[in-house]
This record gives C-alpha cells, structure tokens and sequence, in this order.
C-alpha cells in the first residue's frame, strides 16, 4: 500500500514534472506502476518529485500572495508594542464556552494542540487562554506560532488535471487561534453590520443563497412586469478572492467604521507575516511568509472579505449589484437605463 500511495501521488500532481524526468514518461497517460522491480527503478525520480511537488504548490499559492520571504520562525529583537487597554476583552465563560465548541474528531493544527484536549480541559483552561486572549489583543500581536498555516491543496474539480490551479489551498490553522478567531468575530459583528452592504448576502445571521436568489428573481420579475421591458444580468466571480486583501487597507476601512483601534491593528497584524508551508501526503514545503491575503478555512477571514468589498455596491431603481461572498451579480433594466463603465 505505500508504494501505491507513492505512485497516486504521481499519477494526481506528475504532469507539471513529467517533461524534466524522463525515468517515468509510462505515467504520462496516467499507467500506475504495481510491478514492484519497476517502482524500484523509478525510486531517484520518486524521491525528487515528492520533495518538488508541495514545492510547485507552494510557489503557486505564494504567487497570489505577493513576494514572501522565507520564514526564520525566530524573534527579531524589535521591541514588543506599548501595552494598551482595548474596549474588547473576553470573560473566562467566554472562552470556556469556546473551547467546549470545538470538534475533538478535528486534526491538530501546526501548533500540535489536539482539539479533544481542549476540549476536555475547557473548565481548567477558560481562566489561562482568558488572560492570554486578552494580552494579545492589548498588545495588538497575534502569536506567530498561532497564525501559521498547514495549506492543503483540495481540488477544484472531480478530476483534477495536476495544474497546481485545479487546486484550492486550504488553510489548517490552530484551534486556540479558531476559538479567539470566534470571540473577535462576536465582538466585531455588532459594530460594523449596521454599515455593510445590505446586498451582502453571504456570513449574514439568517440570510442565505436562497434570499439571494429570491431577491434576485422578485427585482428581475417587477422589471419585466413593465410594458417593452428588457432585463440584463452579468455575474462576475472574483478569481482568488481572499488573497485580493491588503491589510493596510482594510485597516483603514475598519478604522473609517469605527472599529476599536487596538483591535483594527489587532486585525492588521493577524493577516501580516503568516508563516505557511504546503503539504501533500507526508511532503511538506519550505515555510515562507506571506503579508497579503487572508487564509480560506479560517474563521474570520470570510466576514473580513465582506468588510473589505462593502463599498463596491449599487443600487437604484433600474440596476442593482448584489453579492454572495465573492459571487456578484449585476441586474439592470436596460430599456429604461443604460450601464456604463468608466
């Protein structure tokens, strides 16, 4: 079974190599090797591509995060940020109430804090992570340790074509970072839903792609209704939608909706300096840091997305934009309007 599993992991991602190692053109129409004096032979080509595939990915998934730096992991001797006293803070319940949440069938982040153990301990650990949650929000750092991210390539498609953009990179991140992801979003939903986009239908108590269907349907209808009506609708997707975030702006756009300042810079640092490597089966990639973007599989990253696109809306009589997370949608009467872009 491990020299099958070897030879999957060529037959999935081995076309972005097969034109540099020639020892395994019989796999370029996707032939598994069984015979065991063949995958003997092939073992040199073997070793190289499992260290090269989750190196590809990573490059892959780096390039859409702009130019990170390999990550030394180790303090940098700056000196740590004033202490300041945030309106935000956590209660012990809280964090209790939290750490109960978690799923123990979970696998470990990169941290290696099993969820069952937190879990488990909850009622011992709600006063500590209490203390702990509430520094890092005073000192305005999220722990580098807490933001690293296991990216784990999940296709796309049924059948992947081995093109590193078949594939999307999940984030494995550390339950404790979920569980302060969870209590940061309750605190910030409140402040800044009154100023979202309400055709923002995605991350939204009670809403859904149902009610984004439906409104979209009950606008196109009332247009159609008029005499020698003509509707259009464009949809747009937005291609790598979280990795289009700049923290420094939407800083500035969390500062604008009057979000606590230690807890916009709070936000700001939580996507800066994110270690990430990519694993595949049991190969892992260089670490590198990336300063643009936000990880999928996080907790808050999706809210923070519909934060970050709040002002690309509109909405008159004869045209509408709505949106369901990066999914958009442009509805215009064009027999009484005309859409123009400039």
């Amino acid at each position: 079974m491990q020299f099958r599993g070897v030879c999957i992991i060529l037959l999935v991602v081995g076309s972005l190599f097969l034109e540099r190692h020639a020892a395994i053109e019989q796999l370029q129409h996707g032939d598994i090797v069984y015979n065991r004096d063949q995958l003997m032979a092939l073992r040199p080509a073997i070793a190289e591509l499992t260290h090269q595939i989750p190196e590809e990915l990573r490059r892959k998934f780096r390039g859409k995060r702009g130019s990170p730096t390999i990550c030394p992991l180790q303090y940098d001797g700056t000196t740590p940020p004033p202490l300041v006293t945030s309106t935000v803070a956590f209660t012990a319940d809280q964090v209790r109430g939290q750490l109960t949440r978690l799923h123990p069938g979970k696998a470990a982040g990169p941290d290696g804090v099993s969820p069952r153990v937190l879990k488990a301990c909850a009622t011992q650990l709600g006063g500590v992570f209490q203390r702990v949650f509430n520094l890092s929000l005073n000192l305005q750092r999220v722990p580098v340790l807490w933001k690293m991210s296991c990216l784990v390539p999940v296709p796309k498609m049924p059948r992947p074509s081995g093109v590193p953009g078949d594939y999307r990179p999940v984030a494995l991140t550390s339950h404790i970072m979920k569980s302060l992801e969870r209590l940061v979003l309750e605190q910030l939903r409140p402040m800044v839903n009154p100023l979202l986009d309400p055709l923002q239908f995605a991350y939204q108590p009670r809403l859904g792609v149902e009610d984004a269907v439906i409104y979209l349907l009950n606008r196109a209808y009332a247009h159609l209704d008029k005499s020698a009506s003509t509707m259009r609708v464009m949809f747009m997707d937005f291609s790598s939608a979280f990795d289009t975030i700049r923290p420094a702006l939407l800083g500035k756009k969390l500062t604008a909706m009057q979000v606590d300042a230690p807890l916009v810079s709070w936000i700001v640092d939580y996507l800066t300096g994110r270690p990430q490597y990519v694993r595949l089966q049991h190969c892992v990639s260089d670490r590198v840091v990336s300063n643009t973007g936000a990880p999928q599989g996080t907790v808050l990253s999706p809210f923070l997305f519909t934060i970050y696109t709040r002002d690309f809306n509109y909405l008159t009589e004869t045209c509408h934009l709505q949106k369901y997370s990066d999914d958009s949608a442009v509805v215009l009467d064009s027999s009484t309007a005309a859409l123009t872009f400039s």
